[in-house]
């Protein structure tokens, strides 16, 4: 069982042209993916998960009580979404890479800590307003809600709501109409209907019925850190907890593909483009293994 706690640097988050990238190295088969050991997660036995080595590393293999350092890229449905190779911006569209340092053998106490929940009672849906025309988008449909179990999709325009268009309304009166007043035919249990065009096409409409559901508790921004501290910012390439998971067997100079469920990804909460509760797929690359200093 790997313990809590890890030096974790971070960088801020690309903002370069061409930060998405499509993975076009050929699609490895599941067939061909090896299983880790399972390991306890949460204080519960968790599977192992799958991974494949697309390059033997012929350095110093990984193992604990030494310091990594290691690239991350992760794929949401075969497009590269994060990255620590992009992690600084430094031109228009020029970027430094920024690896991930850590001690292997910990895992940052954020992964292993239960996030706390406020529990509300709507349909689970945070708009934003594109403010050149006024059109409202999907920003996050959260886990759980009856939008995540309709399948609403992100970055969806928002059409109409109970038939009347939305157009000319403000972001904060579509989310009472989709959120309801809490009356009884506005709160838990009562219906509403949404629509959602996708890329300009015909607008669908998701028949959404009010529930509870959690979201995660707000906490407060963390003070700016230089470059020796955990984090460097929060708006820095984010390694999914997997990243710390799936290091066994590695050696310096080795890249492995991992399967990553979301549990230990990105979570009920996703992130960018992450759609809550979404798999991803990891990418790892070590670059050194060294002792402890």
């Amino acid at each position: 069982q790997l313990a809590a706690g890890a030096a974790l640097l971070e960088a801020p988050r690309a903002q370069a042209i061409g930060f998405k990238k499509e993975l076009k190295k050929r699609r490895v088969p599941l067939s061909e993916y090896d299983t880790l050991p399972a390991f306890d997660w949460k204080g519960a036995p968790h599977a192992g998960l799958k991974y494949y080595d697309e390059r033997l590393g012929k350095g110093r293999e990984v193992a604990e009580g030494t310091a990594l350092t290691c690239h991350f890229e992760v794929f949401y449905r075969n497009v590269l979404v994060e990255s620590s190779r992009e992690g600084r911006l430094i031109g228009r569209n020029a970027t430094l890479e920024e690896p991930v340092n850590f001690s292997y053998g910990f895992i940052p106490p954020e992964f292993t800590i239960k996030s706390a929940k406020d529990y509300v009672t709507g349909v689970g849906i945070k708009l934003e307003e594109d403010l050149t025309t006024g059109e409202k988008y999907v920003l996050q449909v959260y886990f759980g809600s009856p939008a995540q179990e309709a399948g609403v999709p992100l970055n969806a325009r928002l059409v109409a709501v109970d038939g009347e268009p939305v157009s000319g309304l403000s972001t904060e009166r579509c989310g009472e109409l989709l959120r309801g007043d809490g009356s009884e035919e506005g709160g838990e249990g009562s219906e509403v209907a949404a629509a959602f065009s996708v890329q300009g096409g015909e607008p669908t409409e998701y028949k959404l019925t009010r529930k509870s559901y959690g979201v995660p508790k707000k906490k407060p921004p963390p003070p700016p850190q230089g470059a020796n501290g955990l984090y460097n910012g929060d708006a820095g390439a984010k390694p999914p907890a997997a990243l710390f998971l799936a290091l066994a067997g590695m050696r310096e100079g080795g890249q492995r593909l991992v399967q990553v469920p979301a549990d230990v990804g990105y979570g009920v909460q996703g992130r960018g483009e992450i759609a809550p509760g979404a798999p991803i797929t990891l990418k790892i690359e070590v670059l050194k293994v060294q002792d402890l200093k």
